[in-house]
C-alpha cells in the first residue's frame, strides 16, 4: 500500500493534494491545526477511495511533535512513499514592520525544510515542497515571498546531496500562481490593492485545488522530476494549467572556474588586448554574402581614444539573421549609397562585456550588454554607452532575443493580440519563430506553426505548439488543406516570415477581421537570389470581403521599445517560461559567419544561429 504524508492537508491546496492521492490509492496522514476540517477532509479522503486515512492536530513548527506523527505513521503503513509538505502562511500587514516575519518563515520554511529532512530519513521516494511563483517573481509581500524562494532554493541543493541520493529520494518544489483557497480569498476581501494585485496576476482565474492536487501528483510520480521548481499558473482562457521547470535535474554545486585558458576578468583587460582587432566588412554589394565580405584588421582603440559618452564592447557572440545577404546586398541603403559607403561593417547584433569607456559613461567594466548596431561581425567595437541594453548576462541565448525575440515581442504586441484566438507562425522553428510561438502560447492562444522537417517539428512540441504542419519529407501536409478542413473560421493572425505561396494561403485563409503580419519573406531563396517584387492576385479581393489586413513590421522602427521588451523576455527566459532554442551546429570565429549565413538560408537550421568568439577573448594570464 502506498502511503503519504500532507501538511496543511485540510484545507486549501493541501485538501486538493489529499483528493488527489486518495484517488489514486494512497493512504494519507494529515497534519493540520485546524480539526473540523481535519476531520471532514478524512471522510472525504475515504469516500474517494484511501485505504486509510488519519488526521493528527499539531503545529508544524513544533519539530518534536511532527517528528513523532512521521514515526506513527511508518509503523503504520511499513514505511512512508511521499511527503508533501504544504502548510503555509501570509498575514503580513506591512513590508517594513516586520510583523509576523519570524512566524512566516517557521512556517513556510523551517518547518518545510524538517518535514523534507524527516521524509528523506524514513525513505520517503519522492517529497515536494509547496513554494509559491513569489519563489521567481517578486511580490508585494517580502517575509512571505523570501520564505518561498529559500524553499525552492533548499530543493535545488538538497537535490545535489549526496546522502539524498544514496537514498532514493527524488525532491521537487512545486511553485502555483494564486490559487482559489481560504487564505486567498480572506486576503482579497481584506485588502483591495491585494484583490487587484492577484486578479492581475491570474487575469481574473485562480487556480483550483483540484487541478493543481492533479498536477503534484503526476509531478510526483515522474522519475524525471528532482531538483527542480515547477511553475503552474492558471489558464485565463479555461483550458489546462500552464506549467514551466525552472533549474536542471540535479542542480551541480558551484565550482570555481579551472586555471586553463579563461575569459580575462574586466580588470584585466587594459593590459592584455592585442593592437588590432578582426573585423568583417563588406566590400562588394551582392547577395552572396561569401563573395561580399572580407575579414579586414583594426587598431584597438585605446584608452584615451574611446569618445565621450562611448564604450569599448569585447564581442563574445554574434547573431546570424536572414536579412544579413539584404545588409550585404545594400538594400538597406539603396545602390547608389552603398557603394558610396564601401567599406561598411557587417552584421547587426551582438553581446559581449564592456572592457574600456570614455568620459562620462556610468556603466562598470565588465558590464555584459547587447548591441544592434551595424558592423557587430567583428571581435571589438566602439558604441554609444546609451544605445547598448542591458543584460543579466552575455550568452548565445541573449543573443537569440536581440533581433529574433525582439521581432516576435514587438511584432505581437504591435499587431495585437487581444481578442484573438488562433495564431499562425510560419517558418517557426526558426530564429524568430520560436519566440513567436511562444509568446502567443504565453498569451493563451492556440498555436498553427509550419515547419519543413521532423526536427523542426519536434522543436514546436517542445514549445507547446497546438498544431503542427510539416509541408516537407515524408510527413508532409499541406498547410492549405490543414487550414481549409481544421479551421473553417479561418486564422486570426499570421505571423509570417516566409512570403510567396506561404504569404498566398495565410490571406485566403483569414478569418472575419484578421490579419497578416509581414516579418520578412525568406521562402523560396528571396534574399539570396535577389529581392523580386510580389504579385498576390487576388489579394485586395480577400481582404476586402473579410475587413480583413496585412500589416509590415520592420524592427528598426521600434528603437525606443528595445530595452523594456528585452529586460522582459530575459525575465521570461531566466523564469523558464521561455525557452531558447539555439542551433546545434557551432561557429567558432569571423571565418565561419559566411559559413554560418549559408547555414541560415540552408533551411536546415533550427533556432537561433550563433557566432561564438570567446575563443579570441581566451588569453593565458
Amino acid at each position: 500500500m502506498k502511503s503519504a504524508i500532507v501538511t496543511g492537508g485540510a484545507l486549501g491546496i493541501g485538501l486538493g493534494c489529499v483528493r488527489a492521492l486518495a484517488k489514486a490509492g494512497y493512504a494519507v496522514t494529515i497534519l493540520d491545526l485546524d480539526e473540523v476540517a481535519g476531520r471532514e477532509a478524512v471522510r472525504e479522503a475515504q469516500a474517494l477511495g484511501s485505504p486509510a486515512c488519519t488526521f493528527s492536530l499539531l503545529d508544524v513548527t513544533d519539530f518534536s511533535r511532527v517528528k513523532g506523527a512521521f514515526e506513527r505513521h511508518a509503523q503504520r503503513y511499513g514505511g512512508l512513499d511521499t511527503a508533501i509538505l504544504n502548510a503555509g502562511i501570509g498575514g503580513e500587514t506591512g513590508t517594513l514592520d516586520g510583523k509576523g516575519w519570524d512566524r512566516i518563515v517557521q512556517v513556510n520554511l523551517s518547518a518545510q525544510m524538517e518535514g523534507a529532512r524527516l521524509a528523506a530519513l524514513h525513505g520517503a521516494g519522492a517529497i515536494v515542497l509547496v513554494a509559491s511563483f513569489g519563489s521567481v517573481f517578486p511580490m508585494p509581500f517580502a517575509a512571505y515571498a523570501a520564505s518561498k524562494a529559500g524553499a525552492a532554493h533548499f530543493v535545488r541543493s538538497m537535490a545535489a546531496n549526496e546522502e539524498v541520493r544514496e537514498r532514493g529520494c527524488r525532491i521537487l518544489a512545486i511553485c502555483p500562481s494564486y490559487v482559489d483557497t481560504p487564505m486567498v480569498r480572506k486576503g482579497m476581501r481584506a485588502s483591495p490593492s491585494f484583490k487587484k494585485h492577484v486578479l492581475d496576476v491570474t487575469r481574473g482565474k485562480l487556480l483550483d485545488i483540484d487541478t493543481l492536487g492533479g498536477v503534484i501528483l503526476k509531478s510526483l510520480q515522474d522519475p524525471r522530476m528532482h531538483g527542480q521548481s515547477l511553475m503552474v499558473t492558471s489558464n485565463a482562457t479555461g483550458g489546462p494549467p500552464r506549467m514551466f521547470t525552472v533549474g536542471a535535474s540535479p542542480l551541480k554545486p558551484y565550482l570555481p572556474p579551472p586555471s586553463s585558458p579563461e575569459l580575462v576578468p574586466s580588470s584585466a583587460w587594459a593590459g592584455s588586448r592585442a593592437s588590432h582587432y578582426k573585423k568583417l566588412e563588406v566590400w562588394k554589394l551582392s547577395d552572396q554574402f561569401d563573395e561580399a565580405v572580407r575579414i579586414v584588421s583594426k587598431p584597438m582603440p585605446r584608452g584615451d581614444q574611446i569618445a565621450e559618452g562611448h564604450v569599448l564592447i569585447k564581442r563574445l557572440y554574434c547573431g546570424v539573421n536572414a536579412s544579413d545577404v539584404n545588409f550585404s546586398a545594400g538594400r538597406y541603403f539603396g545602390e547608389r549609397r552603398a557603394k558610396a559607403m564601401l567599406p561598411f561593417g557587417a552584421g547587426f547584433e551582438s553581446v559581449g562585456v564592456v572592457v574600456e569607456k570614455g568620459k562620462g559613461v556610468k556603466m562598470e567594466l565588465g558590464t555584459p550588454v547587447a548591441t544592434l548596431e551595424y558592423g557587430s561581425f567583428s571581435e571589438y567595437g566602439v558604441q554609444k554607452a546609451s544605445r547598448c541594453l542591458r543584460i543579466p548576462e552575455a550568452s548565445k541565448e541573449m543573443v537569440a532575443l536581440l533581433t529574433s525575440g525582439l521581432t516576435a515581442s514587438i511584432a505581437l504586441e504591435v499587431a495585437g493580440l487581444k481578442g484573438r484566438k488562433t495564431v499562425l507562425v510560419t517558418a517557426a522553428a526558426g530564429g524568430t519563430g520560436q519566440f513567436a510561438v511562444q509568446l502567443a502560447k504565453i498569451a493563451g492562444k492556440h498555436v498553427i506553426a509550419t515547419c519543413g522537417s521532423r526536427e523542426k517539428a519536434e522543436l514546436l512540441r517542445s514549445l507547446g505548439a497546438d498544431r503542427i504542419v510539416q509541408y516537407k519529407g515524408p510527413n508532409k501536409e499541406d498547410l492549405a488543406q490543414v487550414l481549409k478542413r481544421e479551421y473553417r473560421n479561418g486564422v486570426d493572425l499570421v505571423y509570417d516570415g516566409v512570403g510567396g505561396e506561404m504569404f498566398d494561403v495565410a490571406v485566403s485563409n483569414l478569418a472575419v477581421r484578421g490579419k497578416v503580419l509581414v516579418i520578412g519573406q525568406i521562402g523560396g531563396g528571396t534574399y539570396t537570389s535577389g529581392w523580386q517584387q510580389s504579385m498576390h492576385a487576388g489579394v485586395n479581393e480577400k481582404l476586402l470581403w473579410k475587413g480583413a489586413s496585412v500589416e509590415g513590421f520592420f524592427l528598426l522602427h521600434h528603437a525606443k521599445r528595445f530595452q523594456g521588451a528585452l529586460t522582459q523576455l530575459a525575465a521570461l527566459t531566466r523564469s523558464g517560461q521561455l525557452k531558447v532554442a539555439v542551433d546545434p551546429v557551432e561557429f567558432r570565429s569571423l571565418e565561419d559567419v559566411a559559413r554560418a549565413v549559408a547555414h541560415l538560408h540552408s533551411g536546415r537550421s533550427r533556432g537561433k544561429v550563433v557566432v561564438d568568439l570567446t575563443e579570441a577573448a581566451q588569453v593565458k594570464l
